[in-house]
């Protein structure tokens, strides 16, 4: 997924959500606390596809391997073990399902699925103004 012409880094929003929502960095963070984030916030936040679940994970997993490795943290271990194709299964899921929506991205979403591009403003607005005429 490309955002204003880079690319997007699950890492660095990993650790945004993280701080901002769970108050935890790498370093402190819990397997629940970052479950929380990968499964939770994650799919009501980002605006995404199902099927970038891969590339979450697999740069996650790489960031992660990265931490144990240079920095030697002791949770890193742990939360490595749980990114496997499961955790890739139950992301896709979580990203598909509707109910995990929060507001902006239940927007975009129905937006995109009905396809209005999503990316640009004429699209978010066109798609605005069929969607408050059928209000």
């Amino acid at each position: 997924m490309r955002e204003a012409g880079r690319q997007i880094g699950w890492a660095a929003m990993m650790m945004e959500y993280a701080i901002n929502y769970t108050g935890h960095t790498p370093p402190e963070m819990t397997l629940s606390n970052f479950n929380e984030v990968l499964f939770e916030l994650i799919p009501r936040k980002v605006s995404t596809e199902p099927e970038t679940a891969e590339e979450i994970v697999t740069e996650l997993r790489a960031f992660w391997s990265f931490l144990s490795r240079q920095y030697g943290l002791d949770n890193a271990p742990k939360i490595l073990a749980t990114l496997d194709d499961r955790a890739v299964d139950r992301l896709e899921a979580e990203l598909a399902d509707p109910a995990n929506f929060g507001m902006a991205k239940s927007f975009f979403m129905t937006g995109k699925n009905a396809g209005f591009d999503m990316t640009t403003p004429e699209g978010l607005a066109a798609f605005q103004d069929v969607y408050n005429a059928s209000l």
